[in-house]
């Protein structure tokens, strides 16, 4: 039996992509349903940071196939798309959505491999083909 069934108190996740560890929480992105998962592993306490298809503050999110994930020095978090819009987009801890960078002429491509400098003043991305590339975009990028 697959390891998956043999716990019948297990929490299914919808497509698992992404994941981090900053200010104490573990980040993870699930691709099937666009959300942004926190655990806090202190208080044992699974929730949903964000969540394309419910409102905050009367907007709904914009980042949508939810990928790889990181966060900066400051502890916000960076999703890239797989798809979508071919952005990097930050989710706030209030699961309010910002678009900071974003892909045009792109085909079958995705954003990949979201990282920062110590210092907070340059961010690396990359698109994974046509052409395979990666860019540092400077900031900074301590503001959020």
């Amino acid at each position: 039996m697959e390891t998956r069934f043999q716990q019948p108190a297990t929490r299914h996740f919808n497509g698992g992509e992404g994941i981090v560890f900053a200010n104490g929480s573990v980040y993870f992105a699930t691709k099937g349903d666009n959300r942004i998962w926190r655990y806090n592993p202190v208080t044992n306490v699974l929730s949903v940071l964000y969540d394309d298809d419910v409102p905050v503050n009367g907007v709904n999110g914009i980042a949508h196939g939810l990928d790889n994930l990181t966060a900066n020095t400051n502890g916000s978090i960076f999703v890239a798309e797989d798809g979508g819009d071919m952005q990097v987009v930050l989710i706030s801890a209030l699961g309010v959505s910002q678009a900071v960078v974003q892909f045009v002429n792109r085909p079958d491509s995705e954003v990949t491999g979201i990282a920062f400098d110590p210092s907070n003043t340059r961010m690396y991305v990359s698109s994974q083909r046509n052409p395979g590339e990666t860019f540092e975009i400077t900031g900074p990028f301590t503001q959020w």
